[in-house]
């Protein structure tokens, strides 16, 4: 399975909470729907520890969700873990933006 992929914003504002969607699918695009050990894995900036968020089943085959919060401003990496069939990881960075009004 290599076409798995994370489907998130890429800039969010601190203290936002956004729902993150995992499509997993085969080389060909075909989505993959036995996954297992599908995750959701998180790493805040600053060195604070990497946060593992567990995932729903959404409303497309090969499609999972996650609601991650940005709770602080950097650039975090968020990725899209699944340990069968295949093992398989994709990333993406999204940038928090500080609250200017709290």
């Amino acid at each position: 399975m290599d076409g798995r992929r994370v489907v998130a914003k890429t800039q969010v504002t601190q203290g936002e909470a956004l729902e993150v969607t995992l499509k997993l699918e085969t080389p060909a695009g075909v989505p993959v729907t036995s996954a297992t050990g599908v995750v959701a894995k998180a790493k805040p900036p600053a060195g604070a520890a990497v946060r593992t968020y567990s995932t729903a089943p959404g409303t497309s085959p090969g499609e999972w969700l996650a609601t991650i919060l940005f709770d602080l401003p950097g650039r975090w990496w968020v990725s899209a873990e699944c340990s069968g069939p295949t093992p398989a990881i994709d990333e993406v960075m999204v940038e928090v933006t500080p609250r200017q009004v709290a």
